[in-house]
């Protein structure tokens, strides 16, 4: 009896193992979240400044911060260790929930339940957790949605929230003064409001920072609303229009996945062709002048790129920087490769490159080495990408500044500048887990 108890006890561990694996990441501004064994954990800059009161508001971490300051910072205040928390550690207020998704937007995270509820935390500045007030979240709380609705997806930006129900239904929520809302108006929605679209249903949605918002349709269409200046709402605006509703793009097309970055959008089509528009500047388009240079120019209209991997199936982008996947797993990016974030995630940089800034700019789609694993979800924000692999995994490049990737700023890998000056970040993936950062081998 007691051999078939220790027996059972065994397997019972060696299933609890087995069971045990990371499903989600999403990175911030500065921070990142991820979602291991059912537990969603923390790690980066608590730190958010309210320019107005010029006053110190935490809670994106959701749990208290760590005791420890960067090495350069002389001073052990509450700012100086708010800044740097290289301990993935457990949000609070979710304790005894079955968590299945997590997202992350400038200063605010959040989770939803098996059952479709949504917790969300972090500084609620402009209202963007719809609680009704403007009261920072330290830790995650639940937000008070119509009875009966259960959400599939959530999405945040700078300061607003949007929330897609299982019914096809979305509502939104926070600062609105472009009307990325899509309610209407622009103005600020402390308590979550459903946004009218006839009678469309929504089967995913992207946001960008304060700026515009794509809404896909089940049948393949795309709406969007905000603010255009360069292209980015893709009905052909040369104005810096505000739409506060969410309009349909006229393209014949039928897409399948959506995508949104710093003014620009983007969209696989149903054969995995990605198109693009808004602003080229920060070479967001795999676009090629006939001189080899990288063509930044915007685009107004949803356009094929056709320079772009095939048969994709999702699309990412951050402040200088595209990343896709395609259907068997393979990473791709484009953009500016910087000395301070490596977001391309190709490696070092070559002496050609610190002595000529446009050899930082790939606008040839770039392979990213994740060495036998592949890709199965992404995220990306500001300098960094994150990949969750089909090995349960998560890995990352970009920025390690304020232990965001949950390990000392100087973990990861090092450049020396012309000038003799260090910089300190990921230049090629490296994997990140609740108990540190790991180099690949």
């Amino acid at each position: 009896m007691k051999n078939i108890q220790l027996l059972l006890t065994s397997i019972l561990t060696l299933t609890h193992s087995c069971l045990a694996q990371m499903t989600d990441v999403a990175g911030g501004n500065h921070h990142t979240y991820l979602l291991y064994n059912g537990i969603v954990y923390s790690a980066g800059q608590d730190l958010y400044m309210a320019k107005a009161q010029d006053a110190y508001i935490g809670g994106k971490l959701g749990r208290p911060i760590d005791s420890e300051v960067l090495p350069t910072k002389a001073s052990a205040s509450l700012i100086a260790q708010a800044d740097y928390n290289p301990s993935f550690k457990p949000v609070q207020g979710l304790e005894g929930l079955e968590i299945v998704d997590i997202a992350s937007g400038q200063n605010d995270g959040a989770a939803i339940t098996k059952q479709g509820k949504l917790y969300m935390w972090g500084p609620n500045n402009h209202g963007q957790l719809g609680l009704g007030d403007m009261l920072q979240r330290p830790i995650a709380t639940l937000v008070p949605l119509p009875n009966g609705l259960h959400v599939e997806q959530v999405v945040i930006g700078s300061a607003h929230t949007l929330a897609l129900m299982k019914n096809g239904e979305l509502y939104g929520w926070g600062l609105n003064r472009n009307g990325v809302l899509g309610l209407g108006d622009i103005e600020r929605s402390l308590v979550p409001t459903k946004v009218e679209l006839g009678h469309d249903k929504i089967a995913r949605v992207a946001t960008g920072q304060n700026t515009h918002t794509l809404a896909l349709t089940t049948d393949g269409r795309i709406y969007s609303c905000g603010i255009s200046p360069h292209g980015a709402l893709g009905h052909g605006y040369k104005e810096r229009l505000k739409v506060s509703t969410l309009r349909l793009i006229d393209i014949k097309t039928r897409f399948k996945a959506i995508g949104v970055g710093v003014h620009t959008s983007f969209a696989i089509d149903l054969d995995g062709q990605l198109y693009g528009w808004g602003s080229g500047s920060k070479v967001h388009f795999p676009e090629t002048n006939a001189d080899g240079t990288a063509n930044i120019t915007n685009l107004r209209r949803p356009t094929k790129l056709e320079n772009a991997p095939k048969k994709l199936v999702s699309v990412a982008a951050g402040s200088r920087h595209t990343v896709v996947v395609d259907t068997i797993g393979n990473v791709y990016t484009w953009g500016i490769h910087t000395l301070l974030s490596g977001q391309l995630g190709i490696g070092p940089h070559t002496k050609e490159a610190f002595e000529n800034p446009t050899d930082r700019q790939f606008s040839k789609p770039q392979h990213v080495n994740l060495n036998s694993s592949k890709a199965i979800l992404i995220d990306s924000m500001a300098n960094n990408v994150f990949i969750l692999t089909d090995d349960q995994r998560v890995l990352a490049w970009g920025q390690t500044a304020h232990g965001r990737l949950g390990d000392v700023f100087d973990s990861a890998h090092t450049e020396i500048a012309p000038s003799g000056k260090k910089h300190f970040l990921a230049y090629e993936p490296v994997e990140i887990t609740v108990q540190g950062t790991r180099l690949l081998k």
